[in-house]
């Protein structure tokens, strides 16, 4: 039987038309993962997340092309055609073209130069600068050549010389070591029947399926069990997935004690759900670096927070990553080995683990009160308003005023702006 086809085309950076195969594609962000694979090593530098993927029905025009959803499905994006559902990756591949952008997720620090120093060739400018490159990311190599992937000469402020901060998702992965032992003593009193239906991730009552969303839906049911049951766990574990709840970012689900309403700086650890693929048989370096960066994100919305818990899972194992906040905002992360969640007859590890965590006060997970300082008295953050590109803007209460705080989310944005006033 032959796999069904797809077309698509690079638009941003451009590309002629290529075809890439639906096996195992079950939804938009499975069709991403394909074709950045696909179009290695020129997507190398991109994770999936920053493909957008837009589609025409029996249309080469990408001006008349529709955005599709992360977790759309194949059939829903028929729908959106009016096209039949009989065999859905055959009628995709025959109905369907696929523009794909990609999005650079990088940022940039910001370096003062001469703007006679532009003149001068690449050699001349890096001389220069090297110096103070060193100064900066001491943990880059030496060689000033291969460390800048990428030079761009800002045209607004010709002044200016910036280079990449960032890294991508699966570079991400790569640097977070399995080397945290399990951080509390387990709580053993916290136990279910072993008849109990639900809330213990039985294995023959986890889906089959390898689309995130019924993984989804199955593991919330199972901590609305856990949560309800025991007194001594105070949080509730919600699904927001659909909901760009930390400044545009949508982990797919929450830790939040049951009093709070839902709010970035009243959570407490964050979570990804992720379905091992079969060629890794573990959780993939994108998947962890995935998780990571809702951690980075909610210790950029907290700023006084020091650091973080992540959960991975895929409903049969669980690994718990630690973000950690270090000076210059820089971050170190550790994780712990893969513990079994779903149950036979007895309790599994992982489970003992999950429900401990739930067990912890807010503090020991390293949520904080957001609180700022300003002329000798507290202000506190009350909830997140809104965010921009460079700042987050909160209401907080100082003096028994309300009163709007606007904070820079990194402090090299104000670097740039008291370089760019001296211009």
């Amino acid at each position: 039987m032959i796999t069904p086809k797809v077309w698509f085309k690079l638009v941003t950076p451009t590309d002629n038309w290529t075809k890439v195969s639906l096996e195992e594609v079950e939804d938009v962000d499975d069709l991403k993962e394909k074709i950045k694979i696909k179009m290695a090593p020129k997507l190398d530098t991109y994770s999936s997340a920053s493909l957008t993927l837009k589609a025409t029905y029996n249309n080469d025009n990408p001006n008349e092309a529709v955005e599709l959803n992360e977790k759309e499905e194949l059939f829903s994006v028929l729908k959106r055609f009016n096209i039949g559902e009989a065999n859905v990756k055959d009628s995709f591949s025959k109905n369907i073209l696929l523009f794909v952008t990609a999005l650079s997720e990088k940022t940039y620090t910001f370096i003062p130069i001469l703007i006679e120093s532009v003149k001068r060739t690449f050699s001349d400018i890096t001389k220069e600068i090297t110096g103070i490159i060193d100064d900066r990311f001491m943990t880059f190599s030496t060689d000033i050549e291969s460390r800048l992937k990428k030079i761009k000469l800002d045209a607004s402020y010709p002044g200016w010389y910036s280079c990449p901060a960032t890294c991508t998702e699966t570079e991400k992965g790569k640097m977070v070591k399995e080397d945290l032992t399990f951080p509390f003593t387990l709580n053993e009193s916290i136990t279910l029947r072993k008849n109990s239906r639900v809330g213990l991730f039985k294995k023959k009552t986890i889906p089959k399926s390898k689309k995130e969303k019924d993984i989804q839906e199955y593991f919330i049911k199972e901590c609305e069990v856990i949560t309800r049951t025991f007194e001594i766990i105070h949080y509730n574990v919600l699904d927001v997935h659909n909901f760009p709840l930390l400044d545009t970012r949508k982990p797919d689900f929450v830790i939040l004690s049951k009093q709070d309403p839902l709010d970035p700086l009243n959570v407490v650890a964050v979570g990804e759900i992720r379905v091992i693929k079969a060629q890794h048989g573990i959780f993939s370096n994108a998947d962890i670096g995935h998780a990571v960066s809702f951690g980075e994100k909610l210790l950029q919305l907290q700023p006084r927070r020091a650091f973080v818990y992540a959960i991975i899972t895929d409903c049969h194992v669980l690994s718990l990553i630690l973000i950690t906040r270090s000076g210059n905002n820089n971050r170190n992360y550790k994780r712990t080995p893969l513990a079994k969640l779903e149950s036979d007859d007895a309790t599994a590890p992982g489970w003992k683990q999950f429900v401990t965590l739930l067990s912890q006060n807010p503090e020991t997970l390293g949520w904080v009160p957001s609180t700022v300082r300003h002329e000798d008295k507290e202000v506190k953050l009350v909830r997140s308003i809104g965010t921009g590109r460079t700042s987050v803007v909160y209401e907080g209460a100082y003096d028994n005023n309300k009163v709007a705080v606007k904070m820079l989310k990194d402090a090299q944005f104000s670097i740039k702006k008291q370089n760019k006033q001296l211009i």
